[in-house]
């Protein structure tokens, strides 16, 4: 190749480069991820709790966004005790470093491995003796560990009917989903689901109105939802 034959393909070549799409990257779009609320589930009761959490935002086609431990330590603090409990749970980093602070044992299940129901085995110097003795019957105990079924299907099966009623009211999805009311519907539609009837609306409603007396106007509940955070 001539010199001249080089300097021109130069040219050319810094020509491309400076081409506004070979030097930047079209814009990402964000999707918003609403109603996020994390579950619980007692195995030994029919006590469950469904406990609303942030909206977060990611990438379009990103996963939803798994829970933080700053969003959860305050529930997790107001509604387990190491003295009495030992938790089922996923193995998210969240969970386990909010759990781990609290000094809660945990018998974890990676549900992002497709993993649900692992036996998992724990020290048994960690575990408070009141715990052990509510867990009667279901672990197995030697002078070391504790083995019992990590996860929990109870949460499980909780996630699945809290969406089986959003979609019947065609609430799930890009084309049912909203910000305003994205904790409200699943709560109320699941409570619904559960008590069925005119009597149980007509008390929730008294329930509601006495609880934000004073605080919140009702034609606010939608947005301002500060009361679902209420103990």
């Amino acid at each position: 190749m001539t010199a001249h034959a080089k300097a021109a393909a130069k040219k050319r070549l810094q020509q491309v480069l400076k081409r506004p799409s070979a030097q930047k990257k079209p814009a990402s779009k964000v999707a918003v991820h609403a109603g996020r609320l994390l579950l619980g589930a007692h195995r030994s009761s029919k006590q469950k709790i469904l406990l609303p959490l942030p909206n977060k935002t990611t990438e379009k086609h990103d996963p939803g966004p798994p829970e933080s431990k700053e969003e959860i330590i305050g529930w997790l603090k107001n509604k387990t005790d190491p003295a009495r409990h030992v938790v089922g749970s996923d193995a998210s980093k969240g969970l386990r470093s909010a759990f781990k602070e609290i000094g809660v044992e945990q018998a974890t299940a990676k549900h992002s491995q497709s993993e649900y129901t692992p036996v998992r085995k724990l020290n048994i110097k960690k575990v408070a003796k009141r715990a052990l003795k509510r867990m009667k019957g279901a672990c197995k105990v030697s002078k070391q560990t504790i083995s019992l079924v990590g996860g929990d299907q109870h949460c499980e099966s909780l996630a699945s009917s809290v969406k089986r009623s959003l979609r019947r009211a065609g609430k799930l999805g890009k084309n049912g989903a909203r910000l305003q009311g994205s904790h409200i519907d699943p709560l109320g539609l699941y409570y619904l689901s559960q008590h069925p009837g005119l009597d149980n609306v007509a008390k929730a409603f008294k329930d509601y109105r006495e609880s934000v007396e004073d605080r919140i106007a009702p034609g606010s509940a939608f947005q301002d939802t500060s009361w679902l955070n209420a103990d």
